[in-house]
């Protein structure tokens, strides 16, 4: 048997999970590139990984300048 994958943490349909990191990435966005621009890298993960992973915990994401 293979591993299951978890359940997305949003519960509403795909559509409105992704109007919903937009809005998010759009609050973030400020934050991530001051830490890019900081060669703080670090910050980014936990930001970043909890807004994706509101979207679906198996999806994968990088961020560059």
């Amino acid at each position: 048997m293979g591993r299951s994958r978890p359940a997305p943490l949003v519960s509403a349909e795909p559509g409105a999970a992704v109007e919903v990191f937009w809005r998010r990435w759009a609050a973030l966005r400020p934050t991530v590139a001051a830490a890019l621009d900081a060669d703080r890298t670090d910050a980014i993960e936990p930001i970043v990984g909890a807004a994706v992973s509101a979207l679906d915990r198996g999806l994968g994401w990088s961020v560059g300048t």
